[in-house]
């Protein structure tokens, strides 16, 4: 969520063959439904583009991050020095009642030093298709595909971090949506929707990230809006989500020291299913200003436990555009989510695991037009995660991220940038805890 620089900062890694299995089951799946997940449109995509249609870029920078691999604090520093080079392409073809948009970025980063692997490479791909049947119905569909290793850039589509620390090996994260939206008459719409996320990591083995975070995530939803005036619409839904994990190894042993150990359970120990329920508004408060809010319950039943768990829902936006150049976005979002703690409660690790996090997120970004040539953007995001059952249950995340960017423009195609990030989880779990500081200077060309 946090800009590009955060969204970039990526490992190399390849595409097993489990992993192409589940994606063409993804995928798949996705062409029968349509979206309750949240998707990120890919940037750059817009249906008002009267130009060539298609732009390349490519972005140069060096950098200097203090704990590129989120040590825990006490631990000695992870930090290198290094340069990254960025190349992108987009396309965007308005064709009259279809619009279809796609964009590929590529990261390669050197760390100097860094051993025995010098280099982290990204891949993200996304892609969009809206068609407007007519004025009435109107069909959506996105897809994005990522390759990373920085925790943040995972979850960047949904808003909640489900992972703040970084793990050894890639992951691969694909988010498949599709949307159909009617206006049944003047006063009643209606919105059906469908997600499907899928998670797939390569560190292997007892407790890794495979075995805490493989999954396969669907979302089915149902919008029933109400257009009370040209300006508000009213909104009552409801959601269902089921959560499987896929992870081939326990997520930990059973024993007391010194032993014997055996194996604990799988992942799909913490399968489950949400149902949500909500009522909500979108309201145009100027040409200027726009706001969204849906309030309700989500409810969440484990299949391995009897045990379920009751908690709010929220998500909150609101957008201002203030003058030409100059834009504020906020928003809040409260939701249950995945975890990477396991933290099995009993002695000897007998006993149920933790099984997921409630999390709040507050969000805020301003970009500002400084000069003519200078813009300055200030992104940051707050996020609190209370863990549910084990040994971790009631303890708690916070987690900041804050981005702050000036970027100089020197003529239509070639401008400078300079930023730094800085990231903080404060846990009540051991050996946890980091900081993080970057910054970066770089020149970006666009054609």
């Amino acid at each position: 969520m946090l800009n590009s620089w955060r969204q970039n900062q990526t490992n190399s890694s390849g595409l097993d063959g489990n992993f192409m299995k589940k994606l063409i089951t993804s995928a798949g799946v996705a062409a029968f439904g349509v979206s309750g997940l949240q998707a990120r449109d890919a940037p750059g995509f817009t249906h008002t583009q009267t130009e060539r249609p298609w732009t390349v870029s490519s972005t140069i920078r060096a950098f200097y991050d203090d704990n590129y691999r989120t040590f825990p604090k006490g631990l000695p520093s992870s930090e290198a020095f290094g340069f990254e080079v960025r190349p992108a392409v987009r396309l965007a073809l308005p064709l009259g009642q279809t619009f279809i948009g796609t964009g590929y970025n590529f990261s390669g980063r050197y760390f100097d030093g860094r051993q025995p692997d010098q280099w982290d490479y990204s891949h993200e791909f996304d892609v969009r298709l809206d068609h407007r049947f007519s004025e009435r119905f109107e069909l959506n569909v996105t897809d994005s595909f990522v390759i990373s290793s920085e925790p943040t850039v995972l979850d960047s589509f949904s808003g909640i971090i489900t992972a703040p620390t970084r793990a050894p090996g890639g992951s691969q994260r694909n988010a498949a949506n599709i949307k159909f939206s009617a206006q049944l008459t003047r006063l009643l719409g209606l919105v059906l929707g469908y997600g499907n996320n899928l998670y797939s990591y390569e560190q292997a083995g007892i407790g890794s990230r495979s075995a805490l975070l493989d999954r396969m995530e669907h979302a089915a939803n149902l919008d029933v809006r109400f257009q009370v005036t040209s300006q508000f619409v009213g909104i009552v839904g409801c959601q269902y989500g089921v959560s499987k994990y896929s992870g081939d190894t326990p997520l930990y042993m059973v024993g007391t020291f010194p032993g014997p150990y055996t194996e604990g359970p799988l992942s799909s120990i913490r399968d489950s299913q949400s149902r949500f329920g909500y009522v909500g508004a979108e309201y145009s408060f100027s040409s200027k200003l726009t706001g969204a809010i849906r309030v309700g319950i989500q409810s969440t039943a484990y299949d391995s436990f009897s045990n379920s768990s009751l908690s709010p829902y929220v998500d909150l936006s609101m957008a201002y555009t203030y003058k030409a150049g100059c834009s504020m976005q906020a928003g809040f979002k409260h939701s249950r989510n995945s975890t990477e703690i396991a933290a099995p409660v009993g002695a000897g690790n007998v006993g149920q695991p933790t099984l997921d996090q409630e999390t709040s997120a507050v969000f805020g970004s301003i970009t500002h037009q400084i000069t003519r040539s200078l813009t300055g953007s200030l992104i940051s995001q707050y996020q609190m995660s209370t863990f549910n059952g084990g040994a971790a249950n009631n303890g708690d995340d916070n987690l900041w991220l804050v981005g702050l960017n000036f970027e100089y423009r020197i003529n239509p195609h070639l401008a400078v940038e300079l930023g730094y990030n800085y990231d903080t989880l404060e846990s009540a779990l051991a050996n946890r805890s980091f900081s993080r500081n970057r910054v970066y200077m770089g020149v970006r060309a666009t054609y």
